[in-house]
């Protein structure tokens, strides 16, 4: 998954050029979006896991809300802020 989320995101970069009529990123800023969809398929993953581990031992309906509060209430709050905080650090 993680190389997935590097190629697509690196790929995303060059099709929104495509499609404003920008010249090919520069292979730096192409390095960049690999980077953050590195960090976003690693972090992603690993977050998943451990949900289905910690939720692992209730009713199929529960574990999925409580997966889903969860995830909004803390991860998705936290990706955003890395995201930015990582992007502006590249």
């Amino acid at each position: 998954h993680i190389h997935t989320h590097t190629v697509l995101y690196m790929l995303g970069k060059v099709t929104s050029d495509a499609i404003n009529r920008q010249p090919l990123a520069r292979p730096r800023v192409l390095a960049k979006w690999g980077i953050l969809g590195f960090f976003d398929g690693f972090f992603t993953g690993m977050w998943y896991r451990y949900l289905e581990v910690s939720f692992g031992a209730l009713d199929p309906l529960s574990k999925c809300l409580a997966m889903f509060a969860t995830s909004s209430l803390l991860y998705t709050p936290a990706y955003a802020a890395g995201f930015v905080v990582v992007g502006a650090a590249l």
